[in-house]
């Protein structure tokens, strides 16, 4: 996880179906970006269901604190946010994601820019060849990602891309020896409602101990 959470998780169900309920408070960077909020809290009921050992789904609905960075009206108090997320592994190199996420927010009325704003569903799209184990050198992944993150819809900032931006991400991660991980990541982007280019590039080298 890339912010700090404090709360609590409880989860219930076997093997073929599981519910996790999450309370607590979470520092998504509102105050960093632009908005009023030290802390968001989200509460987030999510369901997951595995079809077999190849097909898997997610689902669930999470009330967070409105975040006036991603032009929400912070007057709202909590936003509602409902998602689902289909797993589905074709053999054991190659796997295929893809989700939906929209939300009730309400544009903020003191800030013009935010009636610009595209309120779509957000989406993505993910292939993955292999993928990194950090017991095995030598073990590698290659991830091939469209996503499209409309700021009025989207909860987060932790994925790596700007704000109210659409992507194509071609990433690549290597464990060269045990625990420790390499990965890069190149992604063609732009600005929703602009069109702007904002082409992003990472490396990063993780040692785990």
């Amino acid at each position: 996880m890339d912010c700090d959470f404090a709360g609590f998780q409880l989860d219930y169900g076997k093997k073929d179906f599981k519910t996790f309920l999450t309370v607590g408070k979470m520092d998504l960077w509102d105050n960093v970006m632009g908005g009023t909020r030290e802390d968001e809290e989200i509460t987030s009921l999510r369901f997951f269901y595995p079809f077999d050992k190849k097909n898997d789904v997610n689902f669930g609905v999470s009330w967070s604190s409105a975040m006036q960075s991603r032009y929400q009206d912070p007057d709202q108090g909590r936003v509602f946010y409902y998602y689902g997320h289909a797993h589905h592994r074709f053999d054991k190199n190659w796997d295929l994601r893809a989700g939906l996420i929209a939300s009730n927010a309400k544009r903020d009325p003191s800030n013009p820019v935010a009636s610009t704003k595209s309120k779509h569903p957000g989406r993505w799209l993910q292939l993955l060849y292999k993928g990194e184990d950090l017991q095995r050198p030598g073990s590698y992944g290659i991830k091939l990602t469209y996503r499209y993150e409309p700021a009025l819809s989207w909860p987060t900032v932790t994925d790596w891309c700007d704000l109210n931006d659409k992507f194509v991400r071609l990433a690549f991660s290597y464990v060269p020896a045990k625990n420790i991980l390499l990965d890069t990541f190149y992604s063609w982007e732009r600005e929703i409602d602009t069109g702007d280019r904002d082409d992003m590039y990472r490396f990063q080298a993780q040692f785990f101990f």
